[in-house]
């Protein structure tokens, strides 16, 4: 006899004298009840080689990653990117489609060999199956500007060109050499952004996929970036754009006015028993120097002593200073540096003749 609702493969009978069902034997799968599991989970990866970045326009190589199993639909694939050293770069999970495939689209891997890692685990438990593959290097085109633009607080987030990083700072303009990184064989163009677009030319990359150009930046802001063409594809780099100063300030000191005498009427304090305390004192007319602190060096009998000065307010700088001159009259050598926002200095010098008596 058989029970309404219950399965083939269940036996039912009846205990004529108890009035129960007495139950044996197993379900069958698609009843709905737990699927019978036939054999272990079946995991493998189709695919073990990566032949061509499956993304040009994303950083690194991306492929697409399918894995056959014996998963049922609703099931679930754990993929795991790991570097050769064993490092994990990261996890993707997906579920099995009905024909138990998992597909991982545009999955990043790590150059040039990576170590995939796929766990597949459904109500038949877990299967796993693991590869390395060689990666092949992605098409890429980015830029590299040298010497590297200088950080900077006040312009941030922009990168500096100034004469402290310069390499020739005689010859006008920041002299910089601008690398487009890309594939081997491919084909760079350059442009300048500075108000108006402008091509350098397009060079064909070097056997380690460099183009370079040496470049004249002139002071102002100014963008550069590039087109990378080849085999019928073309990339564009992100704008790199930084703040170019190769300008320094002028600044001159005033007081005590160069080549004045300074005496005893300049002591603040009126005791030369602690020395003759006075202030020196520097101007200048750029406006980018606002708010930067600068140095004052004092130098007398070839000793020098460098003494902070205040932050520049309404275009003047001060120190305040205490000479002790060993003999008198004695002779001080006065050097005032003032920098801009980008760090250019100027230097402002003057020599006095100190009498303390």
């Amino acid at each position: 006899m058989r029970g309404r609702g219950l399965c083939p493969g269940i036996l039912a009978t009846l205990g004529a004298d108890l009035g129960v069902f007495a139950v044996a034997g197993m379900a069958m799968a698609g009843c709905g009840d737990v699927p019978a599991c036939q054999s272990e989970v079946f995991v493998a990866f189709t695919q073990t080689t990566v032949t061509s970045d499956a993304d040009d326009f994303a950083p690194g190589v991306q492929a697409n990653i399918r894995i056959r199993t014996s998963l049922r639909i609703g099931d679930v694939v754990e993929l795991e990117i790991l570097d050769t050293g064993g490092a994990l770069q990261g996890t993707v999970t997906r579920g099995v489609d009905r024909d138990g495939i998992a597909v991982f689209d545009y999955v990043t891997l790590p150059t040039p060999r990576a170590v995939l890692r796929a766990t597949g685990s459904g109500l038949c438990g877990r299967g796993q199956d693991q590869i390395t593959i060689d990666v092949p290097v992605g098409a890429t085109c980015r830029l590299d500007i040298s010497p590297a633009p200088e950080r900077n607080a006040h312009y941030a987030p922009l990168g500096v060109l100034s004469t402290r990083s310069d390499p020739d700072p005689v010859t006008p303009g920041y002299q910089a050499t601008i690398r487009a990184v890309t594939r081997p064989g491919w084909t760079a163009q350059l442009y300048r952004i500075a108000g108006e677009e402008q091509s350098f030319g397009e060079i064909a990359a070097d056997d380690d996929g460099v183009a370079t150009w040496a470049v004249t930046v002139i002071d102002g802001l100014v963008g550069f970036r590039a087109t990378c063409r080849g085999q019928g594809t073309e990339l564009a780099s992100p704008t790199t754009t930084v703040v170019a100063d190769t300008t320094p300030p002028g600044c001159e000191i005033v007081a005590p006015a160069p080549g004045a005498t300074i005496t005893a009427a300049w002591d603040e304090n009126h005791d030369l028993g602690d020395g003759l305390q006075l202030a020196v004192a520097a101007r200048t007319a750029d406006l980018d120097v606002a708010g930067e602190p600068g140095s004052l060096t004092i130098t007398e009998g070839g000793v020098a002593a460098v003494v902070p000065t205040s932050a520049v307010a309404d275009g003047a700088s001060r120190a305040e200073v205490t000479l002790l001159p060993p003999i008198t009259p004695a002779t001080y050598d006065f050097a005032f540096t003032l920098h801009d926002h980008a760090g250019n200095a100027c230097m402002s010098l003057a020599t006095y003749e100190v009498i303390s008596q």
